[in-house]
């Protein structure tokens, strides 16, 4: 039995394709309107927080684009820029175990 997730709203949104707008639905985002009131930064914090943790920054740029109404090519160089950045300071390092290497004396 399939439980199949109403997308539809936004899937009729650029560059938000069904597994995309599975995930929104699944972090509390339903629609288009609620993705236009949150904003492309916090949906990603969602999706990254709760199911995703390696998610890239294509995925920002998607959910840019989709809040502008445009394909990810046409959104402007400097946005893609700031959102870089924005996403490499929200992100954290993955966790490093790193031994002393130095030897007993």
């Amino acid at each position: 039995m399939s439980s199949a997730v109403d997308t539809g709203d936004l899937t009729s949104l650029p560059e938000i394709g069904r597994v995309t707008a599975e995930e929104l639905v699944a972090v509390g985002i339903p629609d288009a309107a609620t993705l236009r009131a949150l904003g492309p930064r916090e949906a990603f914090r969602r999706i990254r927080d709760r199911l995703d943790p390696g998610a890239c920054v294509r995925l920002l740029w998607g959910l840019a684009a989709a809040v502008e109404g445009v394909p990810v090519k046409e959104l402007d160089p400097g946005v893609k820029a700031e959102l870089r950045l924005w996403r490499s300071a929200e992100t954290p390092s993955p966790p490093t175990d790193y031994t002393d290497f130095t030897a007993d004396e």
